[in-house]
């Protein structure tokens, strides 16, 4: 996931684990497909800076910053994305629906969870 890291939480403090959290991106979570080898945007958080910008689940991350993500772990990718609020983010994105790839710029802020 590119808002929180996975990790396990005692269920009997899990909502003050997950509910009241900065984090500092874009807003997205990532999955990574073993079958194809790709990182795939999976959910969008609202009001967040990929859901404003249009952004959709299923988008696959090809490049993060110029940074092809090939043979990157799903660990590297979300350090990627993370960064310093007001800070720019480019990423190259290819829509299977659509068979095209797309270069988006999006700047990180504090995100509630």
């Amino acid at each position: 996931m590119a808002f929180a890291q996975r990790r396990s939480v005692d269920p009997r403090n899990r909502d003050r684990h997950v509910s009241g959290t900065n984090i500092v991106g874009i807003g997205v979570a990532l999955d990574f497909d073993a079958e194809t080898r790709t990182v795939r945007i999976t959910k969008l958080i609202p009001g967040a800076p990929a859901s404003d910008s249009g952004l959709s689940p299923g988008l696959v991350v090809q490049r993060i910053d110029d940074v092809a993500i090939t043979d990157k772990s799903l660990t590297e990718c979300v350090g990627r994305i993370r960064g310093k609020p007001g800070t720019k983010i480019r990423l190259e994105l290819f829509d299977p629906k659509q068979n095209a790839t797309t270069l988006v710029e999006l700047t990180r802020r504090r995100i509630q969870m």
